[in-house]
């Protein structure tokens, strides 16, 4: 069965036709370690990769050293930093729901 994204999420979560997704390096939960080419590896950047896929577009990681770094990159007022870092919010503080919800709602 071949699923469509909805055009309304892909357009919110992937404005320029890339989901870029912030990480926090410091959280050994989430972050395991980095690749051979340097890329986050673990929960958090698995998840950014499932989401890019069902969204079909491609995934850019944005690798913060803690989550004072990732915050402060609202600081700079820029619509991209900005976006990275409400994204991080709504993923750590926003609304629980189990993965299978989240992945669900993107289609």
């Amino acid at each position: 069965m071949t699923i469509t994204p909805n055009p309304a999420v892909v357009s919110e979560l992937a404005p320029n036709g890339v989901l870029r997704a912030g990480i926090n390096l410091s959280n050994f939960l989430l972050v395991t370690g980095r690749a051979a080419n340097g890329d986050p590896q673990g929960i958090a950047p698995d998840m950014a990769g499932e989401i890019a896929s069902r969204l079909k577009v491609p995934l850019q990681l944005i690798a913060y050293e803690s989550p004072g770094k990732l915050a402060d990159a609202v600081a700079d007022f820029s619509r991209e930093k900005h976006d990275i870092a409400i994204a991080y919010v709504a993923a750590t503080c926003g609304v629980p729901m189990m993965t299978d919800q989240a992945m669900e709602a993107l289609v």
